[in-house]
């Protein structure tokens, strides 16, 4: 429903626009009038045109298209100011058609130089989160592990309050961690992944690793402290 009224309303314009130059308009010179009505539609149509595309896209993380909204809006609304006080001026200095249609040409490449500068910008994002991605996929992992060792301990049911604590504690440090770029924060990022690891494995026999288990939280603690510490190059 909201598609066909939208398409009926752009519609309604498009009509409305063409009987406006008809009503209105200068019809001295046929080639102007037409160019005039050519241009004004176009005008109509690029502005509208924000109005009848869905920029969200659910299966863009990024959220390139609405991020670039704004830089999208800044370059038509630039290029329907030119546009129009290219026919504005035409009229009041008399332009010649051969003139308008030059300057109208002018206008035109502004626009595309927008539009292409939009696009840019909507890949520099995507490429920016993209390597967020990257550089948060080691610390995901670590909560991911943490949580699971947390969940284990838990069900388990027999193990002390203190180790419970201690890989809640785990979690809770891991809010405070930086996204690096650098070798060691990996490093420590998948070291920290392997201790987790090995620790779930003892929490299946606790009573038989009950220290080695607390070793391996010990070594958990000082490799997330490390990462801590761990700044992008």
């Amino acid at each position: 429903m909201k598609n066909i009224l939208s398409r009926g309303a752009f519609a309604l314009g498009f009509v409305l626009v063409i009987c406006g130059w008809f009503l209105f308009g200068d019809r001295s010179n046929t080639a102007v009038f037409v160019l005039d009505i050519v241009v004004s539609l176009f005008v109509y149509s690029v502005l509208f045109s924000d109005f009848l595309i869905t920029w969200y896209r659910p299966e863009d993380k990024t959220q390139r298209r609405i991020i670039n909204l704004g830089l999208r809006w800044g370059a038509t609304t630039f290029y329907a100011m030119v546009a129009i006080s290219i026919i504005v001026l035409s009229h009041v200095f008399s332009w010649v058609f051969g003139i308008q249609l030059f300057a109208h040409g002018i206008a035109i490449v502004l626009l595309i130089v927008g539009c292409a500068l939009v696009v840019h910008s909507a890949s520099n994002i995507a490429s920016v989160t993209h390597q967020q991605d990257i550089l948060l996929a080691g610390v995901d992992k670590m909560r991911r592990e943490a949580k699971a060792l947390h969940y284990d301990i838990l069900d388990k049911g027999t193990i002390p309050t203190e180790i419970s604590q201690r890989a809640a504690q785990l979690i809770e440090d891991m809010r405070f961690i930086s996204p690096s770029n650098s070798e060691d924060a990996r490093d420590l990022e998948q070291r920290f992944v392997d201790i987790i690891g090995r620790a779930r494995i003892m929490v299946s026999s606790f009573t038989l690793n009950n220290e080695e288990l607390a070793a391996e939280l010990s070594k958990a603690e000082r490799t997330l402290k490390d990462r801590k510490a761990a700044f992008s190059k």
